[in-house]
C-alpha cells in the first residue's frame, strides 16, 4: 500500500561509505573537550514532555589553517578561519543539535548502532557525493555528541549520468572506499532492449497524440472551457504514461535485456551491478538512495509524466530495485512527481510511504530545496520499531527553527572574492578596489535599489536578517528576496546587502547542500568535493543545476530510517 502524508517537509538522500569508520577516527583526532556545550532546544516540537537533560561537555573541533600568532599569542585570522566562522560554525551547530535529539531516545541509539554494523549502500543520481557526505556528517555529529558507534562496513555503488559529477566523485579522497561508479542507467539495458523501448514509446506517442487531439476537438465542439479540456488531456497523459511504464517493465523482464554487468568509471571495466555484487548482497542491511530523473516537459511547458524519456529511466530504476531488493530505499524527485506509479511494480515487496514535499528550512537550515521524498521498507526483512504513522510523524522530531540566515553562505575565501572583484574591475576598466555595487551593470544597480525599497526587505533588515536578492529578476515582475537562500539558479545573480557583494558560483553550489570550499573539507582532514575552475563555466553549471540533493535533508532522513527499523533476523527482536 502507498501511505501518503502531506504535512511533512524536508529533503534528503544518502548512500554509503566504504570505510566510513576510518574517516570518523580521523575526525576524532580533530576534536577536543570544550568547556561549554552548544545550546540545544529544551523541547522537541510535538513532544513537550521530553526535556533536555543537563548535557555533558561536548566535543569541539580544533581549528586548523590559522596563520602566525599575534603578540597576545592568539592566532591571526586567515581566509580559512574566517570561512570557518561562518558556514562551518553554522553547519556543526546544526549537526550537534540533530545528534542530541537522537541520543535523547535510547531506543533510537540501539536501532542505529545495530543497523550501522554491516550496512551496505548504493545510490543513483546522487549529485556530487551528496549522500556520502550526508552520511559522514550525521555520523560525525553522533560521535561528537557521545554515541559509541560499532565498526561498520560500508560499500558505495553509485550511478551518475553527469560526467562532471563522476569526476568529482573519483577525485574526492574522502570517497576512497567507493565500490563502483557507473554511468547512465541506460547502460544496464542491452541495445536490443533500448531499441524496443523506442518502439513502444513511439507507438504510444502516436496513439496519445491522436487521442489527445480528438479529445480537445470534442471539447471545443461541446463548448467546454479550455481549463476543462486541459484537465481531460492531463488525465489522458497519466493513463498513457502508466500503460507505457507497464510495457517498459515487461520489456525489461525479457531474457537478456537487463544486464548483470555495466561499465565502471572507477575500475575501467564492466563490473557487476548491485544485484550481482556478492559483497554488496552480503551486507547485513542494504540501503539505496536515489534522486530519480526529473519529469519531462513538452515544448508548451506541459508535464509529460512518464510519457517522456525520463519514464524509461524510471522503469530501469524500478527493475533494478526488484533485482537488488534492498531493505530500505529513499527516493527523491521534484514536488510534482506522483509516487502512485510505484504501487503496481514495488507494492508487493515494499511498504511505500510518501513523505510529501520536504524542505531544509523546516529542519533549521536556511537553504530552500523543496523535493518530494518516498521511503520504501521491505516487508520480508525489516520491522518498524513503531507503527507506520509514528514513523511518518517521527520526522517532526527533527523540526527546528532556522537559527541562521543567508549570510552564512557568503563563505568564499578572501582571495577568491578579490579575484572576482579584479575580474569584474578589468571588464569595467575600474580600479581593483572598486566596490561590488559599482561593478554591477546599470540594470542590476537599479534592481538592488528597488529591492531595498520593498517593505518585506526593510522589515527583514530591521529584524537584523541578511537578505539574498536575485537581481537578474525585476522585483516588480518576479522578485526573490529572502533570508533563505534558493538553490542553484542557472540564470541568476544573488546579491547580499549584508556582504555588499554577489554570491560566487561555488557558493550557489554550497546552497545545493554539498559544500564546495576546499578549506572546509581540509579542516576535517579530508579532500573535499570542490570543483575545478573549468567546471564552473555556464554550460557545465547548467548540467549540474538539478543534480544536487540537500545534504541536510538527506542526512536526517537516512538517520531517521536507520534509527527506526530493525532486521527481522536480528536475535534481539525475539527477546
Amino acid at each position: 500500500m502507498l501511505l501518503r502524508v502531506s504535512f511533512l517537509p524536508c529533503s534528503l538522500q544518502v548512500a554509503s561509505f566504504s570505510r566510513a569508520i576510518s574517516c570518523i577516527k580521523q575526525l576524532r583526532n580533530l576534536w577536543c573537550l570544550a568547556p561549554a556545550p552548544v545550546p540545544v532546544p529544551t523541547t522537541v516540537p510535538g513532544e513537550a514532555a521530553w526535556r533536555q537533560p543537563t548535557p555533558a561537555p561536548l566535543l569541539r573541533r580544533v581549528r586548523f589553517g590559522r596563520g602566525a600568532t599575534s603578540g597576545s599569542g592568539a592566532p591571526d585570522p586567515t581566509p580559512a578561519s574566517q570561512f570557518c566562522d561562518h558556514f562551518e560554525k553554522a553547519l556543526w551547530t546544526w549537526n550537534k543539535i540533530s545528534a542530541h535529539k537522537v541520543l535523547r531516545l535510547i531506543q533510537k541509539r540501539e536501532c542505529l548502532q545495530a543497523n550501522l554494523n554491516g550496512l551496505g549502500t548504493s545510490s543513483d543520481y546522487s549529485g556530487m557525493g551528496c549522500q556520502e557526505m550526508a552520511l559522514l556528517l550525521v555520523l560525525t555529529g553522533l560521535v561528537s555528541a557521545g554515541l559509541h558507534l560499532p565498526e561498520p562496513v560500508y560499500i558505495s555503488s553509485v550511478c551518475d549520468v553527469q560526467r562532471h559529477c563522476r569526476e568529482v566523485l573519483l577525485e574526492n579522497t574522502a570517497l576512497s572506499g567507493l565500490g563502483h561508479l557507473y554511468q547512465d542507467l541506460k547502460h544496464r539495458v542491452s541495445p536490443a532492449g533500448l531499441a524496443k523501448f523506442e518502439q513502444v514509446r513511439a507507438a504510444m506517442d502516436r496513439e496519445w497524440t491522436s487521442t489527445s487531439e480528438w479529445v480537445l476537438a470534442q471539447g471545443a465542439a461541446a463548448s467546454s472551457t479550455a481549463r476543462e479540456a486541459k484537465a481531460i488531456q492531463k488525465d489522458i497523459t497519466a493513463s498513457f504514461g502508466h500503460r507505457l511504464m507497464q510495457q517498459y517493465v515487461a520489456v525489461l523482464g525479457e531474457d537478456g535485456v537487463f544486464q548483470d554487468f555495466a561499465p565502471c568509471g572507477k575500475h575501467f571495466k564492466r563490473c557487476p551491478l548491485p544485484h550481482r555484487d556478492q559483497y554488496y548482497q552480503g551486507m547485513r542491511l542494504k540501503m539505496h538512495v536515489a534522486g530519480t530523473t526529473c519529469l519531462d516537459y513538452s515544448s508548451m511547458g506541459l508535464s509529460r509524466k512518464e510519457m517522456g524519456e525520463s519514464g524509461a529511466i524510471l522503469a530501469i530504476w524500478i527493475k533494478q530495485r526488484l533485482l537488488s531488493l534492498e531493505d530500505a530505499v529513499i527516493q527523491e524527485c521534484t514536488p510534482r512527481f506522483d509516487p502512485t506509479v510505484f504501487q503496481e511494480f514495488l507494492g508487493e515487496e515494499y511498504v511505500i510511504i510518501d513523505m510529501g514535499v520536504l524542505n531544509p528550512p523546516q529542519f533549521g537550515w536556511p537553504a530552500s530545496r523543496p523535493r518530494r521524498y518516498v521511503v520504501f521498507l521491505r516487508k520480508k526483512t525489516l520491522r518498524l520499531a513503531t507503527t507506520v504513522k509514528q514513523f511518518v510523524d517521527g520526522m517532526s522530531f527533527f523540526y527546528e527553527e532556522v537559527h541562521h540566515d543567508s549570510r552564512i553562505f557568503l563563505c568564499a575565501p578572501d582571495e577568491e572574492v578579490e579575484s572576482m572583484r579584479a575580474s569584474l574591475s578589468a571588464k569595467k576598466f575600474c580600479g581593483p578596489s572598486t566596490s561590488f555595487f559599482r561593478l554591477l551593470n546599470g540594470t542590476q544597480q537599479v534592481r538592488v535599489a528597488n529591492y531595498r525599497g520593498l517593505p518585506k526587505v526593510q522589515k527583514m533588515k530591521a529584524d537584523g536578517k541578511a537578505v539574498a536578492m536575485n537581481i537578474d529578476q525585476a522585483p516588480d515582475a518576479m522578485e526573490y528576496a529572502s533570508a533563505i537562500c534558493p538553490t542553484l539558479l542557472t540564470r541568476s545573480t544573488l546579491w547580499s546587502d549584508w556582504g555588499l557583494r554577489p554570491y560566487l558560483p561555488k557558493e550557489h553550489l554550497v546552497i545545493m547542500g554539498v559544500p564546495q570550499w576546499k578549506p572546509f573539507w581540509e579542516s576535517l582532514g579530508l579532500s573535499g568535493p570542490f570543483f575545478k575552475a573549468s567546471m564552473l563555466c555556464d554550460t557545465k553549471l547548467k548540467s549540474l543545476a538539478g543534480n544536487g540533493m540537500s545534504l541536510i535533508v538527506v542526512g536526517l532522513l537516512q538517520l531517521h530510517v536507520l534509527s527506526s527499523v530493525s532486521k527481522i533476523d536480528n536475535p534481539s527482536e525475539d527477546a
